[in-house]
């Protein structure tokens, strides 16, 4: 069970996420398909309970193919990568594999680290970069909530965001636990 049980944030999220949607999208479509048949088999005519039943059950079962297909277009950050940062995190509060959506885009951010009220991101981009949209995305949410005085910075290479990671712990010092759980917490919130 403990597969089932990776929480936002954590690395592989990603992966495991997409392993369930699935499971459960192709569980959800053969429950309906299974209503259908059996009305049909068993009462000889469409037009029966079962049809509508199944008819039902669809919907569900669509929203978790959308789902599903959002987890699709993504996978969990490199291993390699995952340990170098969690190596140079030090003090710095570290989540990984972040899905932000906005009704233009979604934005796939590997890891974000947070100290003294200075987030950092490493941003996967599929195709075109939209850092700044990201960051006025995150900047948006942060002070709707009333997080003013973060500064907020999007890196898309893994060697200049680990960097300035380990440039974040020799600069900055003390340890707000709090105040970054608080924020993550926001993150959980407004991602999938």
């Amino acid at each position: 069970m403990k597969f089932l049980k990776i929480e936002k944030g954590s690395f592989k999220y990603i992966n495991n996420k997409r392993i369930i949607e699935i499971i459960k999208t192709v569980f959800m479509f053969s429950c309906a398909i299974f209503l259908y048949l059996f009305g049909y088999i068993t009462l000889k005519t469409n037009k029966n309970f079962f049809t509508v039943f199944a008819v039902l059950s669809v919907l569900p079962a669509a929203k978790s193919a959308v789902s599903m297909i959002m987890f699709l277009r993504f996978s969990s950050i490199d291993e390699e990568d995952y340990k170098k940062i969690k190596e140079a995190s030090g003090n710095a509060n570290t989540k990984y594999e972040y899905v932000f959506t906005t009704s233009e885009r979604a934005f796939f951010v590997k890891a974000i680290s947070i100290l003294n009220n200075t987030i950092i991101c490493l941003y996967a981009p599929k195709k075109k970069d939209f850092s700044k949209e990201l960051k006025d995305h995150i900047v948006t949410c942060l002070e709707r909530e009333g997080y003013k005085s973060y500064s907020v910075k999007v890196y898309i290479s893994a060697e200049d965001y680990i960097k300035r990671l380990t440039e974040m712990n020799e600069k900055l010092s003390g340890d707000e636990t709090d105040s970054s759980d608080n924020v993550f917490s926001l993150f959980n919130a407004v991602s999938i």
